[in-house]
C-alpha cells in the first residue's frame, strides 16, 4: 500500500488558500538554510508568511507538510530525501515562528508523486519543486 499523501488527506477550509512554497533545484542539501534554498522572485517568502498568518487565523487546525521534487534533480530515495528535508524546513520555519511543532499531522515526502506535469517544461518543474501546505482532519 502506498502511503504517500493524497489529495483526499487535506481538509477544505473556506477562506485565503494555503500557497505552495518553491524551492532552487536540488535544495537544500543538508544542512542549507531555508532562505538560501527558496526560488528567488517566486513569491516563497510571501507564502511563507502569509501561510503562517492563516494558520494563526485557524489555530485548532492540523497541518500536513509534503515536499515535492521534479523529474531531473534526482530519482529513487534522493526525490524522496530531498522531498523531506523541504518539508521539513518549511516545518522548522514554521515552529520558529510560533507555530507549536503539535499542530502538524505530518512532514512527508511525495517525491514526485504529485508532479505538476508528466512531461513538463522548466517552468512546470520549478512548480514541482515545493512544500505543499494542507490543513489536515
Amino acid at each position: 500500500m502506498d502511503s504517500r499523501p493524497s489529495p483526499e488527506d487535506a481538509l477544505h477550509v473556506e477562506g485565503p488558500e494555503l500557497l505552495s512554497v518553491l524551492f532552487k533545484s536540488a535544495m537544500p542539501a543538508p544542512g542549507d538554510s531555508l532562505g538560501a534554498s527558496l526560488l528567488p522572485d517566486s513569491g516563497a517568502d510571501k507564502a511563507l508568511s502569509d501561510n503562517l498568518d492563516i494558520l494563526n487565523l485557524y489555530p485548532a487546525a492540523k497541518v500536513r507538510l509534503v515536499g515535492y521534487t521534479d523529474d531531473q534533480e534526482c530519482s529513487g530515495p534522493a526525490c524522496d530525501a530531498l522531498s523531506l528535508r523541504r518539508a521539513r524546513l518549511v516545518r522548522d520555519w514554521l515552529v520558529a515562528h510560533g507555530v507549536p511543532e503539535t499542530r502538524f499531522s505530518a512532514t512527508d515526502a511525495g517525491g514526485l508523486y504529485l508532479a505538476i506535469s508528466y512531461k513538463p517544461t522548466e517552468s512546470e518543474r520549478n512548480l514541482s519543486r515545493r512544500t505543499d501546505f494542507w490543513l489536515t482532519k
